[in-house]
């Protein structure tokens, strides 16, 4: 999946929604075939509880966002369209991240893959809409939803307590610390802080892009506009735009380079920048 694949792919599931949803099921399924996994092919047990586990939560959040948007209660951001969009950022990002190491894409996804994709699943699990008012604070609801059911999926404790790391690091807040944890270290995806990295990319990259990253704005600003309507009304100017692509949009993965993300968020910081100083 290269670049102008992964726009494509946002903007389809955009045609699809919320009329004509498939669901977040479909949404999987279609992710890891992408990764070289084959539906029903025998898996090690550790693999196979992740892989249950994945399936649960999609059909849990598919289930939890289908009752509340029945009742117009759906997140305006943090809906299902949101965690479908981190699972083709993730999908994108576990690709090219082979390929970056010379791998196959196709190859069956490793036990870190699993991880990364059961996180990025799992990581605004239930989200109530609001904001944080202490660090990891929605953060930790997610997890605290999400250990049951890796309980009843016999997830391997280190597994669970790996992906229980790179959830919590999804608060914004500590995005540019663990970016500069990696820059001392080769960067692999079978270490923690590098996996934790995937996943903040994974679910910050589909703002981050200029083809939906506007459309997404809104969205978090009608979220917001309930639980605080100045800091909703500030994030529609272009220096709130740029202030977001510089201290929030980071990308340290070769898979990103690999994507060419970091070019497409400089350029966007130049064209805004240039209208800013015409205004």
């Amino acid at each position: 999946m290269n670049f102008q694949e992964l726009c494509q792919t946002f903007v389809n599931l955009r045609k699809r929604w919320p009329s004509d949803w498939p669901g977040l099921t479909f949404v999987v399924n279609s992710a890891l075939a992408k990764l070289g996994h084959v539906q029903g092919a025998p898996l090690q047990p550790r693999l196979q509880a992740l892989l249950d586990c994945v399936l649960l939560v999609s059909e849990c959040v598919e289930r939890d966002g289908a009752k509340r948007a029945k009742n117009s209660q759906e997140p305006s951001y943090h809906s299902r369209l949101h965690i479908a969009d981190t699972i083709v950022a993730m999908t994108a990002l576990l690709r090219a991240q082979r390929l970056a190491n010379g791998h196959s894409p196709h190859s069956p996804l490793s036990r870190h893959e699993w991880q990364m994709f059961l996180a990025i699943c799992s990581h605004d699990l239930f989200h109530s809409g609001k904001i944080n008012q202490y660090a990891a604070q929605i953060e930790g609801q997610s997890v605290a939803s999400l250990v049951p059911l890796m309980q009843k999926c016999k997830v391997h404790a280190a597994d669970q307590r790996a992906i229980r790391r790179m959830i919590l690091q999804t608060d914004p807040a500590m995005v540019k610390g663990s970016h500069l944890r990696v820059r001392s270290i080769a960067f692999s995806e079978k270490s923690l802080p590098c996996q934790i990295v995937m996943v903040q990319e994974a679910d910050i990259m589909a703002s981050s892009l200029p083809t939906i990253g506007d459309d997404l704005t809104q969205k978090l600003s009608q979220e917001w506009r309930e639980v605080d309507p100045l800091r909703s009304k500030s994030l529609l100017s272009k220096q709130a735009r740029i202030f977001f692509l510089k201290e929030f949009a980071l990308f340290s993965s070769p898979a990103s380079r690999y994507l060419g993300i970091q070019t497409v968020i400089d350029h966007q910081i130049h064209a805004l920048t240039q209208a800013s100083s015409r205004a």
